[in-house]
């Protein structure tokens, strides 16, 4: 648990190619490095295109203009500058043959996930039972 905190709390998220991810890869580098281990590097690698959570905004402009609070999915691409404008599709399931199923009324639009219809209340219904979080 020490080393989970450690790595949350001083960390943070650690997605691939982030500064947070390097700082944890050289912290644990560092850690096995101490405990003895031998033969500790860090293997140099390249992707293409790393990922940051910034900043979302958004408004519904019709019927009624309405302020959205939104926020944007990991490793989702930056929306051309100026925005973009749709029609908005409703996701209420995101199980993968809905998904497909829905695909071409998908295309096209800008998506909205009903967080209640996939989550329920409780937003830790996501993970299985086997994880040891609680889903009451």
């Amino acid at each position: 648990m020490e080393t989970l905190q450690q790595l949350t709390d001083g960390f943070g998220g650690r997605v691939t190619g982030s500064p947070q991810y390097n700082s944890a890869a050289e912290w644990a580098a560092k850690n096995f490095r101490e405990a003895g281990l031998k033969n500790v590097h860090l293997e140099p690698f390249t992707i293409p295109n790393g990922w940051q959570r910034g900043w979302a905004h958004g408004q519904v402009t019709a019927p009624l203009r309405r302020a959205l609070h939104i926020e944007s999915l990991g490793w989702s691409p930056s929306t051309p500058a100026g925005g973009v404008k749709g029609e908005v599709f409703v996701v209420q399931d995101i199980s993968p043959d809905k998904l497909k199923a829905q695909a071409s009324q998908i295309h096209n639009h800008i998506i909205l996930l009903n967080r209640k219809k996939i989550l329920g209340e409780n937003p830790l219904r996501a993970f299985p039972s086997s994880t040891g979080l609680t889903n009451s």
